[in-house]
């Protein structure tokens, strides 16, 4: 069984676009929140951001008043560690305090924000004239200005969300004392699983966008019923994607000294799908760091379902993973292993091999660009046939047959792939001119 390498091709990536920089920091600030605050808080991105409320966050188990949280990341640092932050261009800004921004520096190399962040109220920005609202707070550990009161650092980050809701409860419970609502009490949800799986599925579509360098875009299904947790396409490209299933889980099994990476999950026939466009990831979600931690396993479905151990529970199909997180390991996993922030690299090396779907169009492309290399013949047209096309390529100085024509298309058919013969379609297909 052979590793599976990142080619050398894609060992610089670039920088991502920052429409996609903005999602990967809000996605990251998601997962943060949801990892850090013990699983005690819930997270809804609005339908239509019209407000620049990037997320509404409350308690779990509370009705009310919601938190909402602006994300405004940087991925440079002005001189002096200051962080430029463009707040607001319009006239008015809202002012309240359940209205809060996040800000902080996006290093693209780490994947991640630098300690400290800043987490700073709305009514503590007063517009100071026409224009713009920008403000340019110190991020340096020495400076003293009015904005160090606001910073937190990642780790602390869902406590203190928790704390400001809190806050907000309290104020609307005193209003609403003596009506038996019972907002005054203190719960924690604990950071159940799927919480685990949420905070996971948000960690991997970052290091997909941003470790891509942008070539990847990703996305989460409005509904999770096929087991695809986040769909992964390169960008610019409508012909398919990547479906990857994310299973994360905090804790590692001790066996000696070994660790081992081990879950279980429930997989529904209708879902054990073997497709070279579905895959899985599993990883290790380190709450300490609040990141994938070590390794992280791309594996194939079809290789997750033949291999993975089989058991069945209450009449469901359960497949149990296990792979080592040792440096020295040689499971039969070891080879589909590699680093969080590999990952992006290694989905765009897949989607690029991937014979049909994907890179065709890209495989073709290449060839075009060899001195002395026609692309002749073309797809049917919608009648069947490609008896329309008269257009002719030239090449080295030299006119190629009208593309369609008998001497020119070049028909791929079963019998050339060992089967009975029938009319096959036109295809391109590389010829060298003379």
């Amino acid at each position: 069984m052979n590793r599976p390498s990142v080619g050398s091709h894609l060992d610089s990536v670039d920088e991502p676009d920052s429409l996609q920089i903005g999602k990967a920091a809000e996605l990251r600030f998601a997962s943060l929140a949801i990892a850090g605050s013990g699983g005690a808080l819930e997270l809804v991105p609005p339908l239509a951001d019209d407000e620049r409320r990037d997320f509404e966050i409350h308690l779990k188990h509370r009705f009310g008043v919601p938190l909402s949280i602006q994300v405004k990341a940087a991925t440079s640092l002005e001189f002096g560690q200051h962080l430029h932050l463009r707040l607001s261009r319009a006239r008015k800004m809202p002012v309240d305090r359940a209205y809060w921004f996040l800000g902080g520096y996006f290093d693209l190399r780490l994947m991640d924000f630098v300690d400290p962040l800043l987490l700073i109220p709305s009514e503590a920005f007063r517009r100071r004239g026409k224009g713009s609202l920008q403000r340019m707070p110190s991020l340096s550990w020495r400076s003293r200005d009015r904005w160090v009161r606001y910073r937190v650092t990642r780790a602390e980050l869902g406590r203190r969300l928790v704390q400001i809701l809190e806050r907000l409860d309290a104020r609307r419970s005193g209003a609403a004392a003596g009506r038996g609502t019972g907002r005054g009490r203190r719960a924690r949800s604990g950071l159940t699983q799927t919480a685990e799986g949420m905070a996971g599925q948000l960690l991997v579509a970052v290091l997909a966008m941003v470790g891509s360098g942008g070539v990847l875009k990703a996305g989460v299904p409005i509904v999770d019923d096929e087991g695809r947790d986040v769909e992964i396409h390169l960008g610019g490209r409508f012909k398919a994607d990547f479906a990857v299933q994310v299973k994360v889980s905090a804790r590692l099994l001790r066996r000696g000294r070994l660790r081992l990476l081990r879950m279980t999950f429930e997989l529904p026939l209708a879902n054990q799908l073997d497709d070279p466009h579905y895959w899985y990831l599993f990883a290790y979600l380190d709450l300490r760091g609040q990141r994938l931690s070590e390794w992280v396993f791309l594996v194939p479905a079809s290789l997750v379902h033949a291999h993975c151990r089989r058991t069945i529970r209450a009449g469901q199909p359960v497949f149990s993973f296990q792979a080592s997180m040792e440096e020295d390991a040689a499971d039969q996993w070891t080879p589909y292993r590699l680093r969080p922030e590999d990952l992006g690299r290694r989905l765009v090396e897949l989607m690029r091999k991937a014979p049909r779907g994907f890179a065709e169009s890209e495989a073709f492309e290449a060839v075009r660009k060899q001195p002395g290399v026609c692309l002749l013949g073309m797809p049917a047209t919608s009648a069947g046939t490609a008896d329309r096309a008269t257009a002719t390529i030239s090449c080295s100085g030299s006119t190629a047959p009208p593309i369609g024509s008998p001497a020119s298309t070049i028909r791929t058919t079963s019998a050339d792939r060992g089967g009975k013969p029938r009319p096959g379609r036109p295809r391109a297909h590389p010829m060298i001119c003379p």
